[in-house]
C-alpha cells in the first residue's frame, strides 16, 4: 500500500482514517477543513476551538501534519481539486436553473389557493415596507 493510502487508523490518538483522507477521530471533521482555516492565518488556538477540540488535540494534530507534510499537502491538493471540478460540474449543469428569475415562473398546479394567497400578503408587504412614502409616515410618529 502506498503511503497516501496508509491506514492510521489505529497509530495516532487523534487522527483516524487514511493520509489521503484523514479526518478527526470520533467526528466527521477532516484535517483538510482544519488546513483551510490554518491555511487562511488563523492561529491553531482558534481553530481548535471554532471546531471543538482541545488544547491537545489540535497539538496533536499539528504534530501529525508536520509529520506528514508531504503526503498530506499533496493529499489537500488533490481533494481541493475534485472539490473544484465537482463544483464545475454542477454550476454547467444547473446553470440554467441558476440564470433563470424563479419569482416570474408561475406555480406548479398542485399549489393550494391559501398558499397562493400567503404568497401574494407577502408580496403585497414587502411592496409596502419598499415604498419610500412608508419610511417617511413611521419616522413622523
Amino acid at each position: 500500500m502506498d503511503q497516501q493510502g496508509m491506514d492510521i487508523t489505529n497509530t495516532h490518538q487523534v487522527v483516524t482514517g487514511t493520509l489521503a483522507w484523514p479526518t478527526i477521530k470520533h467526528t466527521r471533521l477532516t484535517l483538510f477543513d482544519l488546513m483551510d482555516q490554518l491555511k487562511q492565518g488563523l492561529p491553531p488556538y482558534f481553530v481548535a476551538q471554532w471546531y471543538g477540540l482541545t488544547v491537545e488535540e489540535m497539538d496533536a494534530v499539528m504534530h501529525f501534519l508536520k509529520l506528514h507534510e508531504t503526503a498530506i499537502e499533496q493529499a489537500y491538493a488533490a481533494a481541493n481539486a475534485r472539490a473544484a471540478e465537482e463544483r464545475q460540474y454542477w454550476e454547467e449543469k444547473n446553470r440554467g436553473v441558476l440564470t433563470t428569475d424563479l419569482s416570474q415562473l408561475s406555480p406548479p398546479p398542485e399549489v393550494h389557493g391559501h398558499w397562493l394567497a400567503l404568497r401574494e400578503k407577502l408580496v403585497a408587504a414587502s411592496k409596502k415596507l419598499s415604498e419610500p412614502s412608508h419610511h417617511a409616515d413611521a419616522d413622523a410618529h
